[in-house]
């Protein structure tokens, strides 16, 4: 078990800055947090990555209990409970994509777009095509026991915003009204459909007595990255420090391939 300060102290020997630049300084404390993101969107093992299976939450019933000709806000009657950005909203024959999901007022949805004519009182369904996963990074995606995986895609959902079906595409966003990371699949399934997702964590801004449980060869590979980004900042480094600093960061991966990654694979010769 290790600590943010205990990280900081590694990272300014590593720097030569041990005796000028103090514990808690803010660039180090930037630089670590930096070298930690690095370090989870590179994939290094030893850090958060998992397998989670989820499933899509079905079609939502819901009334309209409020709108106003013109408005794109659909006040409802209840807590629209698993309702994510580009889940479908079928009002009548009309069909939108949930824009987002708003707090203040509560039990509100946003379709984005202006509805011309007053809705209020009718009944609508929310086909959730979305999928609530960690925050962080989503690098697979497949539908268990299927010969082939999902597609990832930013456009999908706009060349195919409603059509249903198998999904075939995923799409990743993050819900500033629940503050939930998610996925929308595409063609939307019209019942609960199971997803099986590989994917990296983010973790929260770190300082001081935060405690940060990772091996060794992890720990090597946040603090070169820390490092690299602290002289980064600096702007005083050279162009042969900056060679050396950018192998010595990619030394890590030796480490990295000894405990196994997808992004760095064994060769046995």
């Amino acid at each position: 078990m290790t600590t943010i300060t205990d990280i900081e102290t590694r990272l300014r020997h590593r720097l030569g800055l041990a005796k000028t630049v103090a514990l808690g300084d803010s660039r180090i404390t930037e630089a670590i947090n930096s070298g930690i993101a690095r370090a989870y969107a590179d994939g290094v093992p030893g850090l958060t990555g998992q397998t989670l299976l989820g499933r899509t939450y079905g079609d939502l019933a819901l009334t309209i209990t409020a709108h106003s000709a013109g408005s794109s806000i659909l006040s409802i009657n209840t807590t629209p409970d698993y309702v994510f950005p580009g889940d479908v909203v079928t009002i009548g024959s009309n069909k939108y994509l949930v824009a987002a999901i708003t707090t203040s007022p509560a039990n509100t949805i946003d379709v984005g777009i202006p509805i011309e004519a007053s809705i209020n009182g009718s009944s609508i369904t929310v086909t959730r095509r979305s999928i609530q996963v960690p925050s962080g990074t989503i690098y697979y995606a497949t539908l268990p026991d299927s010969s082939s995986n999902l597609e990832p895609s930013s456009r999908i959902l706009a060349q195919f915003p409603t059509n249903t079906g198998v999904p075939q595409y995923y799409t990743t966003g993050y819900s500033e009204g629940s503050e939930n990371s998610y996925i929308n699949l595409v063609p939307a399934p019209t019942s609960a459909t199971l997803v099986s997702v590989q994917c990296h964590d983010f973790k929260d801004r770190s300082t001081g007595s935060t405690t940060f449980n990772v091996p060794e060869a992890a720990l090597d590979a946040i603090l070169e990255r820390a490092r690299q980004a602290f002289l980064g900042w600096s702007g005083s480094i050279s162009k042969m420090e900056a060679t050396m600093v950018g192998q010595s960061t990619g030394d890590t991966q030796n480490q990295i391939r000894a405990v196994g990654s997808d992004r760095a694979v064994r060769v046995k010769k």
